[in-house]
């Protein structure tokens, strides 16, 4: 996707440069996780890192335990562009009508009534733009990975279950915008006497330069051309611009709670350090003079905020012969971290509400989450059908909405010769509301699973998927 190019180099960047991310994130899930969804159905390593009860179930299995690792469980990439073609060229566009004028739109002065319909038209135009960019209108870019040997799962009799100990980075980059209308209305007595007067002051003076101002917007008139435009005088419409990196290092316990064998609840418990990298910047239209995709490339991350923090997860998991129902509460003291004081480039907001909203992505929460999986497998264990619901929606570190459902079937196979195969489909019923279809396969020791939206968008004449991920590990079993 060409409109991904830079914004990609860009977050590679971020993550080499900051070193840190966020385990397991929200947005892009960790290896086979994203076919798979966050089922514990232990096909993979990498579904020990879901529900923090699962790692124990393996005693279950084949009575005697595991050692596995990742030797490079999951690196992995993904994209995502809001539902509005050409966004950069578009919002570019828009910016214009902030620093210039209108003036190709318009010739020699009109009545009053023509003029007046002209702007009307011209500034709902605007609106309607606002509108849409503002809850449509994004461009996000990440990457992911876990530190070689990470995840590192060791389950015996002796520890009475299993331990995790993870520890894995994710950065990324977004741009959103906050639009403020335009206030206008042509049927006000002030905008009419105000053409008026315009109108009636040039009239007898073809020559003559003026200007007139009223609210939002001025209205110039150039005598040598006999010309009229107008612009706006002020407008809060803004970029923002959100980046950074959030590293996790994270350790979990499992145990047996009460059954055996075929009939087996679990216990798990997870605690997690946080290293977060914060940087926000908001540029007005006014000032975006180099255009968007150049202002969102050359955002400086020297500013960041590093913060620290813990978090705590807790899980349940009921394992059967042929089945297992988990739930899964994430983050439940919601750990808060802090952005760079905001630099809006000089710019002085008065729109109290894009005020509020700036005010707002100061800080970010782990907001808590809580999820439910369920897995049937074939007597063989070798086919597993999963699903996965979160029960509320959470928002990332740069303000998205995700709140994920998930369906997969797949097949692990028995050799190294066979690959495993898998397939599933997400959907996002929060926020964007993407959803995704994801193949994954396991041959040797290397997983590889990719996922592209099912929504579409027009770039170049070229109709092209609003997302892609794609994720790239190899683990070892002992």
């Amino acid at each position: 996707m060409k409109v991904f190019k830079k914004t990609l180099i860009t977050t590679a960047i971020l993550a080499l440069g900051s070193g840190s991310g966020w385990a397991g994130p929200i947005n892009h899930p960790s290896g086979s996780n994203l076919t798979y969804g966050y089922s514990s159905n232990g096909q993979s390593i990498m579904s020990d890192i879901n529900n923090p009860a699962a790692g124990a179930a393996i005693l279950e299995k084949d009575g005697e335990g595991q050692f596995r690792f990742g030797l490079i469980s999951s690196i992995g990439f993904g994209a995502e562009i809001g539902d509005v073609a050409e966004l950069y060229n578009e919002v570019d566009a828009v910016s214009q009508s902030f620093q210039g004028d209108f003036a190709n739109l318009l010739g020699p002065v009109p009545d009053v009534g023509t003029a007046l319909s002209t702007m009307s038209t011209e500034f709902n135009r605007v609106n309607n733009f606002l509108g849409l960019v503002e809850e449509q209108g994004y461009a996000k870019a990440f990457v992911s990975g876990h530190v070689p040997l990470m995840p590192l799962v060791i389950t015996s009799k002796g520890l009475g279950g299993s331990l995790v100990l993870d520890a894995n980075f994710t950065a990324g980059a977004q741009m959103n915008f906050l639009g403020q209308d335009i206030a206008f209305d042509p049927t006000e007595a002030t905008a009419n006497q105000l053409f008026a007067d315009f109108i009636a002051a040039i009239s007898g003076s073809p020559t003559t330069d003026n200007q007139y101002i009223n609210g939002d917007f001025l209205v110039n008139y150039t005598g040598a051309t006999g010309q009229y435009s107008y612009a706006m005088a002020a407008n809060d419409s803004s970029i923002v611009i959100k980046a950074g990196g959030i590293a996790e290092v994270a350790l979990g316990y499992s145990t047996l709670m009460m059954g055996g064998g075929d009939n087996s609840l679990f216990f798990g418990l997870r605690g997690k350090y946080y290293q977060t990298e914060l940087y926000r910047y908001v540029q007005a239209f006014d000032l975006n003079t180099a255009g968007s995709q150049t202002t969102f490339d050359n955002a400086d991350t020297t500013n960041a905020t590093s913060t620290t923090g813990f978090g705590v997860d807790v899980g349940l998991l009921w394992a059967m012969r042929n089945m297992r129902l988990g739930a899964t509460l994430t983050n439940i003291n919601e750990p808060s971290f802090d952005y760079n004081t905001t630099d809006t480039g000089g710019y002085t907001y008065t729109d109290p509400r894009i005020s509020a909203e700036i005010a707002k992505g100061a800080t970010y929460t782990m907001e808590s989450q809580l999820k439910f999986e369920a897995a049937i497998y074939s007597d063989s264990r070798n086919w597993v059908l999963g699903a996965t619901f979160d029960a509320n929606p959470i928002e990332d570190a740069f303000g998205a909405e995700y709140q994920w459902a998930t369906a997969s079937v797949a097949y692990a196979s028995d050799t190294f010769i066979i690959p495993g195969l898998r397939a599933g489909v997400r959907k996002n019923l929060a926020g964007s509301e993407l959803t995704y279809a994801n193949v994954g396969m396991t041959w040797l020791f290397i997983n590889l699973d990719a996922g592209m939206a099912m929504d579409k968008i027009v770039i170049d004449d070229q109709e092209t998927s609003r997302a892609a991920m794609v994720n790239l590990g190899v683990q070892f079993t002992f």
